[in-house]
């Protein structure tokens, strides 16, 4: 139910910009030309499951790189490298648990339409990756890497320069070997997405 109202809400503020972003009569949307694309995106965490017993929510810093495919420009690639922080929870005997991890995944972006045309370009995106992750119980701390999977969707805001505005909502499992300890949330990210070159 709580993953329904959060996408619920999410979409509902990606509604308002829409207002504002249609190009003026005879004016059209900014069409890309570039193939490679880099983007900075800022976000809220919010656990999902056991996880969510063990961790609050909390907010991240995302820095990714995509290039098309080819000239339809229907299919991305790229890596996502960024610092996912959740903030502390206390456990029933009053100890605090917390975590924060470096996630660097490889994922692939694709577009039900060309992203060249119109305003707004929707897309679906999955990725596979690493995460460093570092857990604090009390004084207690261990470090590992894990692996780990993203799947979500999203949408580009094409304006009149050459800079867009990116959201989107992802779904992250970090797998720890234990079917009832996997650490799962949702990220709601919102960022700018501008080219490299041609």
């Amino acid at each position: 139910m709580f993953r329904r109202l959060a996408l619920t809400a999410f979409m509902l503020t990606l509604a308002a910009p829409l207002a504002f972003s249609q190009p003026a009569p005879g004016s059209p949307a900014y069409v890309p030309l570039s193939a490679r694309y880099v983007g900075l995106s800022g976000s809220v965490l919010v656990p999902q499951g056991d996880f969510a017993d063990f961790a609050d929510n909390g907010w991240s810093v995302t820095l990714e790189g995509y290039q098309f495919t080819n000239q339809m420009r229907k299919i991305e690639v790229g890596t996502e490298f960024g610092y996912y922080d959740f903030g502390g929870k206390d456990n029933a005997l009053g100890i605090e648990s917390k975590l924060w991890t470096i996630p660097v995944d490889l994922a692939l972006r694709v577009f039900p339409r060309s992203a060249n045309k119109g305003v707004l370009s929707p897309f679906i995106q999955g990725g596979i990756g690493f995460n460093y992750v570092q857990t604090e119980v009390g004084n207690a701390v261990d470090k590992n890497v894990k692996f780990g999977a993203q799947a979500g969707f999203g949408t580009l805001l094409n304006s009149a320069g050459k800079t867009s505005i990116k959201a989107d909502a992802i779904y992250h499992w970090i797998f720890s070997g234990n079917n009832n300890s996997n650490v799962e949330f949702w990220s709601l990210r919102a960022g700018i997405v501008v080219p490299m070159m041609r």
